[in-house]
């Protein structure tokens, strides 16, 4: 089932998320992971390495292919918006999408994951 955020908006992608659950056991394996999401916090995340895979990323993938682009945390200002978690391509042009998972990994984390 999908559980979307009751507050999300098309137009200016604020709340762009959705809760996926399954109707069966799901196994860890080589290709699906489970993630942490972050506590409540005032963490400032600026900075940080993150990567966000799709299939809609320009220069990087095809509509067949996933594609996986490392990027840093801006700040609000350059996301222009205190309600949206924005980041910039590394070493590319990809302008990239919306609502690309976006993944903080551990090894590139810093402070405690719990």
């Amino acid at each position: 089932t999908k559980a979307y955020h009751p507050d999300y908006n098309s137009t200016t992608h604020e709340n762009d998320i959705v809760i996926l659950t399954a109707e069966f056991n799901i196994e860890p394996n080589i290709n699906l992971i489970p993630i942490c999401l972050p506590q409540v916090s005032t963490h400032d995340f600026t900075d940080t390495s993150a990567t966000y895979t799709g299939v809609d990323i320009p220069t990087i993938s095809t509509h067949t292919e996933l594609g996986f682009l490392i990027t840093k945390i801006v700040n609000d200002n350059q996301c222009q918006s205190s309600n949206l978690l924005c980041a910039k391509a590394i070493n590319t042009s990809s302008n990239g999408n919306w609502g690309s998972p976006l993944v903080i990994l551990p090894q590139m984390e810093t402070g405690d994951r719990r």
